[in-house]
């Protein structure tokens, strides 16, 4: 009597481990979280596409906006709204919140793998994965005003990515410099860190056009988030100089004022430099290819950057660079043969640069963007990128596929079974 019921009780276990390996064979989901869906539907739709392309369910997970339905008709991703997500808080209390929305999230889906894009998300967003007990991946797509300056709030960031990078199972860098300061400031170890190119560029989306208008004057165009972190001031005293001597010079700021950042520029300067005849302010805009075409230089003047989308954006429609020689702006730049590297915070250097640009041949400025736009195939194509992101999501999805079924193999059911 008691073999038979043993008999019956492994052959119960014994079905249910053959429905829970069928399953796992589904397609495995991948989430991806960032602050904003706007970010995934602009940078990360070329890696949905090809992580559905190579066998994977795709969810997205991220505050509400704008994108979330061009994102669904485009690409059939579910999405979740975050509801306790915010970009700067340091409220225990909120922040426990998000943590929380963020496990409960993983607990529901159980997906195969997370990718975190952004502070928050690699901080709370991977804790909420390891309570989950689910593998994840942060992408750090910048330094950024926690790592520029050594305040109260760089340190409890440093400490938080600390205390999260422990449980990823794999943090990836946009470029090297940012890979060895977290290595050498002992937040993460190497053998955990791996460097992808950015988010990559489509070159079709982004190629060459011609300008709406041919101007007699060079046109220098700032794209970018209104942030004295990105070189702002720099630009403007710049242009302020090199306007003394080219006054038909033109020089632009196109982006969006960003209040949440403790870095922004505020209202009343930006009008006051509008007043002073300095600068164009072109406002924010969801296509910046036009902008593109119509500048003649490219400026980011950046204190350090992941790597830098706009640039790449200027490569890849053939417009030379003029950026900062610091981590994230100067892979995008060979000086003097796609554009012109100049020292971080040095005003004087950056004014030089304009007046060597005023002065150029157009025939060589036309040269140095063709080179850019060859740099950037070469180098920062999505596809290659795709290829990065597919090649590590593979290797930790397959490793935790494999520990599923390992784990619920009927060849280890005789274990479970009382009496066995």
């Amino acid at each position: 009597m008691c073999i038979t019921l043993v008999h019956i009780r492994a052959s119960m276990y014994s079905s249910f481990f053959r429905k829970t390996d069928f399953e796992v064979a589904e397609k495995p989901l991948v989430i991806l979280v960032a602050n904003l869906t706007w970010t995934i539907f602009h940078y990360r739709l070329s890696l949905i596409q090809a992580l559905q392309h190579a066998g994977y369910r795709v969810m997205v997970v991220a505050p509400s906006d704008a994108a979330v339905q061009p994102l669904k008709e485009m690409t059939g991703v579910g999405h979740h709204a975050l509801c306790h997500f915010t970009r700067n808080s340091t409220n225990p209390i909120q922040c426990w919140r998000m943590l929380w929305e963020f496990y409960q999230v993983y607990r529901q889906h159980q997906p195969a793998l997370v990718i975190h894009f952004g502070v928050q998300p690699n901080v709370f967003g991977n804790l909420g994965a390891a309570l989950a007990r689910v593998h994840s991946l942060c992408v750090v797509t910048g330094l950024g005003y926690s790592f520029l300056h050594r305040n109260l709030v760089g340190r409890i960031v440093r400490f938080l990515y600390t205390i999260s990078f422990w449980f990823a199972d794999k943090v990836l860098l946009e470029n090297a410099d940012d890979q060895e300061l977290l290595i050498e400031a002992g937040i993460v170890s190497r053998s955990k860190t791996a460097v992808v190119s950015g988010c990559g560029i489509n070159l079709e989306e982004y190629a060459p056009r011609r300008k709406s208008k041919i101007n007699t004057q060079p046109v220098f165009t700032f794209i970018g988030r209104l942030l004295y972190d990105k070189g702002l001031y720099e630009f403007v005293q710049a242009a302020e100089a090199v306007l003394e001597d080219f006054p038909e010079a033109k020089f632009q700021i196109l982006g969006m004022l960003d209040h949440g950042n403790p870095a922004h520029v505020h209202q009343s300067a930006l009008e006051a430099w509008i007043r002073s005849g300095t600068i164009q302010y072109l406002g924010a805009v969801n296509d910046v290819r036009p902008y593109i075409a119509d500048a003649d230089w490219i400026v980011l003047p950046s204190y350090r950057e992941g790597l830098s989308r706009t640039l790449l954006e200027a490569m890849s429609m053939a417009r030379p660079i003029i950026t900062s020689d610091v981590a994230g702006c100067r892979q995008a730049v060979d000086h003097h043969i796609n554009g012109f590297l100049v020292p971080v915070r040095d005003t004087k250097a950056l004014t030089e640069i304009f007046l060597t640009c005023c002065k150029m041949p157009r025939k060589t400025q036309l040269k140095m963007g063709n080179y850019g736009r060859i740099k950037a195939k070469r180098q920062f194509n999505h596809q290659l990128v795709d290829q990065q992101y597919l090649t590590i999501v593979r290797n930790v999805t397959e490793h935790s596929l494999a520990a599923k079924r390992l784990e619920w193999s009927p060849r280890y059911s005789k274990q479970l079974v009382p009496g066995y």
